[in-house]
């Protein structure tokens, strides 16, 4: 069609046709396709990270092949880490480190090369596991090695990059490293230079751009305060965050420290997205209204669901970001509550708009599209010898935050949700919602109803109901924004079932 169309308009036209197709990515898209389990050593299923579109070049890195892709309408180039060391390599990226700057694109992780891998014992090796930075020039289609790190042994490694932050005061590259056992912190790499220095020996996974600051968490995997670094000074500022009532929107807490999945920025203010929720506010603020607070959203005590290993995605000035059901596990025997789910963040609203399969890896916006990695096979805390997982990119429209969002259900046991509070489900564009409990006894339930921005101060928002034993149905048409629920008393027997459409 855009041949036919190049051959019947006037030169000036077939230019705009041109660059329409070059602005919306079409051919690069066209080029995306579905990777089948193949021999991968690593922990269970990679996926595919670090989606980037720069000036005309879609990069991503397909894990745990250790292989970085790099597509444009002319061309496919296929980097397999040769740099790092020999091969056969494995691993490339698992926290989507990626960061583009003028004319390169900067993209981290780690990478065995080689693998050593005991194919009996079905173990891997990490002495020759490597942290490593390198650089894809777009002009010169070339990639380099800008820095690698190993611990060299068996059991432990250095940790991974796991973020990457371009410091546009200093011109420099800050590294967030969180997965490991050795050099965890936050670090300042030189591009003059090509130095790695250490600017906190605190462990950090992810990191966002907030003012003349750079904001990163604390405490490795888990979000357990906020480290944040002075673009001009230097200074590194320790934020603790309540975990208290006083902290979340519903009023109950947030509980403990939360596995950490992505952090942004969004109405001037610092999102970190959290198992069960999101941390969000001014972390320099000392004002309770201002500061940092806690929103639940799909909080299940025994359930993997949450954002970790996806990233957040700027659109419209909002943050898309995924809560998978399964990102990792230890047991393939766990329960699936909830599908995986798209929801956009555009503050006092949030919204769920797409519904997916096991786990969304990456997003990326080109164009008029949102590109959503996805895999049909968790992260396995065990290693194996084949990666099983079918991985893929769904190319959506960006009109997907304006549209009704999708139907979807959620299957689970009051031996899921314990005694604590659980839930936290976006109403926003639903006309039907409904909770249907068959408890074992009776019981009273509370319903918190709260979003982004209220309540601000005081009691929350909350409705009892008293549940006989047998059937309750509750109608949620008439709630605002998000809700989430508590059990006056444990009952492990019940079970209970969400409907939205």
């Amino acid at each position: 069609m855009i041949c036919l169309l190049l051959a019947i308009l006037p030169l000036s036209l077939n230019v705009v046709v041109v660059m329409f197709v070059w602005w919306c990515g079409l051919g690069v898209l066209d080029r995306l396709c579905r990777f089948v389990p193949g021999f991968g050593p690593e922990w269970g299923s990679g996926g595919i990270f670090g989606l980037r579109f720069h000036r005309g070049v879609l990069y991503f890195t397909l894990s745990f092949e250790a292989k970085a892709y790099f597509l444009s309408e002319d061309y496919e180039m296929v980097y397999d880490f040769s740099l790092v060391g020999g091969g056969p390599r494995s691993g490339g990226d698992t926290y989507n480190a990626v960061a583009a700057v003028d004319d390169e694109i900067f993209f981290g992780g780690w990478v065995h090369a080689p693998v050593s891998f005991d194919r009996g014992r079905r173990e891997l090796s990490f002495v020759t596991k490597y942290s490593h930075l390198h650089v894809y020039d777009v002009s010169e289609g070339r990639v380099n090695l800008l820095w690698k790190e190993g611990a060299g042994q068996k059991s432990m490694w250095a940790g991974e990059v796991s973020e990457i932050l371009y410091d546009c005061v200093n011109h420099r590259l800050l590294v967030a490293r969180g997965d490991g056992f050795r050099n965890l912190g936050v670090y300042s790499f030189d591009l003059e230079g090509k130095r790695m220095r250490c600017l906190s020996d605190r462990a950090a996974l992810k990191g966002a751009v907030f003012l003349d600051w750079a904001v990163f968490n604390r405490g490795g995997l888990f979000f357990n305060g906020l480290q944040c670094v002075d673009l001009v000074s230097n200074e590194v500022l320790d934020v603790d965050v309540g975990m208290g009532g006083d902290v979340s929107r519903d009023g109950v807490g947030a509980g403990n420290p939360r596995i950490l999945g992505s952090m942004g920025v969004t109405f001037m203010g610092v999102v970190a997205f959290v198992k069960g929720g999101m941390f969000v506010g001014n972390p320099l603020e000392k004002s309770d209204e201002l500061g940092m607070v806690f929103v639940r959203l799909f909080d299940f005590a025994l359930s993997q669901c949450s954002p970790f290993r996806s990233n957040c995605l700027p659109v419209r000035g909002g943050l898309l970001v995924a809560y998978s059901s399964f990102p990792d596990t230890f047991s393939l025997r766990r329960s699936v509550v909830v599908p995986s789910l798209l929801v956009f963040v555009a503050p006092p609203m949030v919204k769920v708009v797409g519904v997916f399969g096991v786990r969304i890896t990456s997003m990326e916006k080109v164009g008029s599209k949102i590109v959503v990695a996805g895999n049909t096979t968790p992260n396995r805390a065990k290693p194996n010898a084949v990666d099983g997982g079918y991985r893929e990119v769904s190319v959506l429209s960006d009109e997907i935050v304006d549209r009704r969002p999708p139907p979807y259900h959620v299957s689970l046991s009051g031996g899921v949700v314990r005694g604590g509070v659980w839930g936290g489900f976006p109403l926003t564009g639903y006309r039907n919602a409904s909770l249907k409990i068959f408890a074992s006894r009776s019981n009273g339930l509370k319903v918190f109803e709260y979003d982004m921005e209220l309540p601000v101060a005081g009691e929350p928002l909350v409705t009892k109901y008293q549940l006989n034993e047998g059937r309750n149905v509750i109608d949620l048409g008439g709630f605002h924004g998000v809700v989430s629920f508590m059990f006056e008393k444990v009952d492990e027997k019940s079970i209970i079932f969400l409907e939205f459409s």
